[in-house]
């Protein structure tokens, strides 16, 4: 917000806010100051974050948790597609792993149900944390099994009542997708 605030007055606004969007502001909690200087200066990017799927990146943090998607689960399994062949991975994943420490309170014994944790409660998750990400949380939600019916319609209206875009679905058995363009040699 600061920065936007800053390249606006230094290359020009884009997006001059209105009552709403400073209300809004202060109800995120940026600082008096600098909501006064996004009414003066405007502010140059009016989208300021975004939460996104990036499975490969976090394989590559050592198998940490996907954005808001809950934890794997225990000796998860990854298939890699790549345009020349498929390998898999098989971890508990970093957090899981950090988590057994023995300088850590344990985890609960709950923790391998994580990987069979509803749609709705991944839906309570990303509600709570949409008011504070500017662009809409609009990434499939990770499921073990496909969704009935029922299950399905309550995800839906659960997700229009907390102010969210249409959810849909993936499989976490499914392979991680080639990267579309080679990589440098």
């Amino acid at each position: 917000f600061q920065e936007s605030i800053r390249q606006a007055r230094d290359r020009g606004a884009r997006f001059q806010p209105g009552e709403h969007e400073l209300d809004y502001a202060i109800e995120r909690g940026f600082a008096a100051e600098l909501v006064r200087d996004a009414a003066r200066f405007g502010l140059r990017h009016t989208r300021l974050t975004a939460i996104t799927s990036q499975p490969r990146l976090a394989l590559l943090a050592n198998n940490v948790a996907n954005a808001l998607d809950p934890l794997l689960g225990e000796n998860h399994v990854h298939r890699i597609a790549t345009q020349d062949d498929t390998r898999s991975v098989r971890s508990s994943g970093y957090t899981l792993i950090v988590s057994r420490s023995p300088s850590r309170p344990p985890l609960p014994d709950a923790t391998p149900a994580l990987a069979e944790l509803g749609v709705d409660a991944q839906l309570a998750v990303r509600a709570a944390a949409q008011r504070w990400v500017d662009e809409p949380i609009a990434y499939p939600l990770p499921v073990a099994r496909a969704p009935e019916d029922a299950q399905w319609q309550s995800a839906r209206r659960f997700a229009r009542e907390g102010g969210l875009l249409e959810p849909t679905w993936r499989s976490i058995g499914d392979s991680i997708q080639p990267i579309a363009a080679a990589l440098p040699a």
